[in-house]
C-alpha cells in the first residue's frame, strides 16, 4: 500500500516538473527597440544628370565668353591700320535690319576710302544674310585684297579661306557676335582689274549669321 502511494506521488511530481519545463521554453517577444528597419536610400542619379547638364552649359558659356572677350578695341585698331579706312559700323548702316548685324560685328570691319555700295540684297527670313557689290576707287585688286586681309586679321577674325578661286581672290572670316551667334564675312575680289573702269575695283561681299551659333 505504501509503496503504491509513493509511486503515484512521484509520478505526479514528474508531471509537474514537465509542465514547468514546457513553460520555460517559450520565447519572450522582442521589443521594438531591438528591431531594425532597412530604409530605402534616395537615388543620386537625377542629381548626377543635373550636374552633368550644368557643367555642359557652363563650359559652353565660358567658351563663347572667351571668344567674344578676345575682340579688340575697334577704335585703336582702326587708328593703327597702315591706310585710311571707313569704319564698318557707319559704312554698313544701309544693311541693318532688325538690329542685325550686331555692333561688334560691323565695328570689326573697315573699308578703304572712296568705297561705295553699288548694290545690296538683305534677307532675314531664317537667318540674316546680306550680299553686296562694292566699288573702291583708285586701288588695284591686289592692293584691295591685301587691305581687306589686314583688316580682318587686325580685328581678330578667324580666317577660314585666303586663296585664289575661279580667277578671284577669296577671303572668308568668322567672328563671334554679341547676339549669341557666330558671323561669317566673305570677299570675292577679281584678280584682273575691271576693264570698264580702270580707276576702280568692283568686288562682292557677303555677311551672314551662322545658323548653328558656332
Amino acid at each position: 500500500m505504501t509503496s503504491g502511494i509513493e509511486t503515484e506521488q512521484n509520478d505526479t511530481g514528474t508531471a509537474d516538473s514537465s509542465n514547468n519545463g514546457t513553460g520555460s521554453a517559450q520565447e519572450e517577444p522582442q521589443s521594438a527597440a531591438n528591431i531594425s528597419y532597412a530604409l530605402p536610400q534616395p537615388s543620386i542619379k537625377p542629381i548626377l544628370i543635373f550636374l552633368a547638364c550644368l557643367v555642359v552649359v557652363v563650359a559652353a558659356g565660358l567658351t563663347f565668353m572667351s571668344v567674344t572677350s578676345s575682340s579688340v578695341n575697334q577704335s585703336a585698331v582702326n587708328a593703327k591700320l597702315p591706310f585710311k579706312t571707313i569704319p564698318g559700323n557707319s559704312f554698313l548702316i544701309p544693311i541693318i535690319q532688325n538690329d542685325e548685324p550686331p555692333n561688334n560685328v560691323m565695328g570689326s570691319l573697315a573699308f578703304p576710302l572712296d568705297t561705295t555700295i553699288t548694290n545690296k540684297k538683305v534677307g532675314t527670313v531664317n537667318q540674316y544674310d546680306a550680299n553686296l557689290v562694292l566699288t573702291t576707287k583708285n586701288i588695284s585688286p591686289g592692293k584691295l585684297f591685301s587691305i581687306l586681309s589686314i583688316v580682318l586679321k587686325s580685328y581678330k577674325w578667324k580666317i577660314i579661306s585666303d586663296q585664289v578661286q575661279n580667277s578671284n581672290d577669296l577671303l572668308i572670316g568668322s567672328i563671334a557676335g554679341n547676339d549669341g551667334f557666330f558671323w561669317t564675312v566673305g570677299f570675292t575680289v577679281p584678280i584682273v582689274q575691271n576693264s570698264n573702269s580702270a580707276n576702280s575695283t568692283r568686288y562682292k561681299m557677303s555677311l551672314f549669321q551662322q545658323s548653328d551659333g558656332g
